[in-house]
């Protein structure tokens, strides 16, 4: 579970990378739906010459190929769409691939079941039975990622044949066959589909764990805002940027004023306390989510503030101050009153420029305004 109290910022990063279920097995389910067109029209081809049906009936060979063939051709044009149609209307869409798919199966079934009552077809049953049944358990296999489209491709594949072969007493036997094929291809798809959807739960899973660890590494144990080392890393980048951009960059360095009285005084869990309460209403007052805030050191905090000018930046810090100073902390019964002490630098990077220039800068200004006096803003 993620911590709520972590910055937004974080819990953002982590959300897209958390994969859609539907989403997921919509892609699955169609890369798998591939194979199955070649297959088809191979097998059709081996059919119509190794049964002899092509010779014995060539006009309804060549119409039954080119049905074959057109819903084939529909179904390739529909999977080389799919990346550029699919995230505009994903239902509607997957709604189609399945009507096609369905429509692949229904072929099949006419073909299975007019072997069954229609002499003109008889030479094709056996290469039917063996095809129908390895297809069948193929499209289970492959289309683990859903459960009821491929019951239902099944369905419309042996239902059909099935009532009819039990209406003839000699292909009963067929009939009983298709019957237990068919429950156990419904026993064998419901597993695999949860297998799948376990699967998927379990990568989940592992990829919360490793935000959850990455986070780990950037955020303050105490406060939940991210720590000194990630402040690190992430102002080299920002300084870099600003050079890039050629922006202005500002840095807020904020020092609760007499922290180390107040922790003496009242203890060092009384002191931790307050420093969450500072790190929550500095947090709760800086509104864009490019700006960071950190725990710089002890009772130091930072912010960032990337393309901001002097002005800007020097009204938030007081606005910053103000928030401080009007929300006091209690705990316990007791009252602290609070305020702090900030200093804001600002400065427009140049070429191979050092990022510690603007620390430095912030530093002076939070030590020129300790010496003016607590509680205050000084900007350098």
């Amino acid at each position: 579970m993620i911590n709520e109290t972590w910055p937004k910022s974080v819990n953002e990063n982590i959300e897209p990378q958390l994969d859609n279920l539907m989403g997921r097995s919509d892609h699955d389910f169609e890369a798998n739906s591939r194979a199955g067109l070649f297959v088809y029209i191979v097998a059709w081809t081996v059919m119509l010459f190794g049964t002899g049906f092509y010779q014995q009936q060539p006009l309804l060979s060549l119409q039954l190929s080119i049905v074959l063939v057109t819903i084939t051709l529909f179904r390739l044009c529909h999977i080389l769409l799919h990346q550029y149609v699919y995230f505009k209307l994903p239902k509607r869409w997957m709604l189609l691939h399945y009507g096609l798919l369905l429509t692949h199966g229904a072929f099949w079934s006419v073909l299975f079941t007019l072997a069954i009552i229609d002499e003109r077809f008889s030479v094709l049953l056996l290469a039917l039975v063996m095809f129908i049944a390895i297809i069948a358990g193929g499209a289970v296999a492959s289309f683990r990622a859903k459960f009821l489209v491929p019951q239902l491709y099944v369905a419309i594949m042996l239902v059909p044949a099935m009532i009819f072969s039990m209406l003839k007493p000699e292909l009963n036997g067929i009939c009983w066959i298709i019957m237990l094929h068919w429950f156990f291809l419904i026993s064998f798809g419901y597993r695999l589909n949860k297998d799948y959807r376990n699967a998927y739960k379990q990568e989940l899973d592992l990829q919360v764990q490793k935000q959850n660890l990455d986070l780990l590494s950037k955020t303050d144990s105490l406060t939940k805002i991210y720590n000194r080392q990630y402040f690190t890393d992430c102002f080299e980048y920002q300084w870099k940027l600003a050079i890039r951009n050629e922006s202005v960059i500002a840095l807020l360095m904020i020092d609760v004023d007499d922290f180390r009285g107040i922790s003496l005084k009242h203890g060092p869990v009384f002191g931790d306390k307050c420093l969450v309460h500072v790190a929550d209403i500095i947090r709760d007052s800086v509104k864009r989510v490019t700006d960071l805030v950190v725990r710089y050191g002890g009772e130091q905090f930072v912010v960032i503030l990337t393309e901001t000018q002097a002005d800007v930046a020097q009204k938030l810090a007081e606005q910053i101050r103000q928030n401080i100073l009007s929300k006091d902390f209690v705990h316990a019964d007791h009252t602290q009153f609070l305020s702090a002490t900030i200093g804001v630098g600002v400065i427009k990077p140049k070429q191979f420029s050092s990022s510690t220039l603007l620390i430095q800068k912030a530093e002076i200004a939070l030590y020129q305004a300790k010496v003016k006096g607590q509680n205050r803003v000084e900007v350098m």
